[in-house]
């Protein structure tokens, strides 16, 4: 990987202080560019992921948000761009995964489930793709999701909503030299790949994404074998 591949390039990763999120983080700031990251609960882990980022000569902010208080992720992109004055990338890599069965999921489970995986997508987008300048790129990740007949009814809308707002983002943003792309990490095992590796090669396509190199590919779904 080139490190200067994104130099100059800001990118704002949501849920980005662990797993597949951190590498994420980790594969922007080492391809050159400048990362923010939010996080909730993982303070420890987003303050060591950006003090390590630092030390190998890279620039990196933690921004703290709650994914059910608009105002929060707002802030998040508010800061971004007081401090670096643009964000060239966006990944909403954040997501809650509730899997039980359709009967007895509870409202606030389906309130809880839409509001990070949905709404908070919809609103951080908007608010980067408002400032977003041409040859920006705009990644969607969805959590992990069950096989039909496990609970997967959160999971399985979450998903679709995802897919239905790639595609309707993509011919949106296009005249502003934006590109919108959806990954999908699948529950069919991938041969000779744990978690590390799952989300190793996660981030990698994600990095592609975010990168000159995939300029001609919007409003696509991509699914990868094995969970993030």
């Amino acid at each position: 990987m080139s490190p200067t591949l994104l130099r100059d390039k800001v990118a704002l990763v949501t849920g980005g202080a662990h797993g597949t999120g951190a590498a994420i983080v980790t594969a922007l700031a080492d391809a050159g560019a400048r990362v923010a990251l939010t996080y909730h609960h993982s303070e420890g882990e987003a303050r060591l992921l950006t003090a390590q980022i630092r030390q190998r000569g890279g620039e990196a902010i933690a921004l703290r948000t709650d994914a059910r208080s608009p105002e929060t992720y707002a802030r998040a992109v508010t800061r971004t761009l007081e401090l670096w004055g643009q964000i060239d990338i966006l990944v909403n890599q954040a997501a809650v995964t509730i899997c039980k069965p359709f009967d007895e999921i509870e409202l606030r489970e389906f309130e809880q489930a839409m509001a990070i995986n949905v709404q908070a997508v919809f609103l951080t987008s908007q608010l980067t793709a408002r400032r977003m300048p041409s040859g920006g790129r705009i990644i969607h990740i969805s959590g992990a999701h069950q096989p039909p007949g496990h609970g997967g009814a959160l999971c399985a809308m979450s998903r679709a909503a995802l897919s239905a707002l790639t595609r309707s983002m993509a011919q949106d943003l296009a005249p502003q030299g934006i590109t919108v792309n959806h990954l999908v990490p699948d529950p069919l095992p991938a041969p000779n790949r744990d978690a590390q590796s799952t989300a190793q090669a996660i981030a990698e396509l994600a990095l592609w994404l975010a990168s000159p190199a995939a300029g001609a590919i919007t409003g696509s779904q991509l699914t990868m074998a094995g969970e993030a």
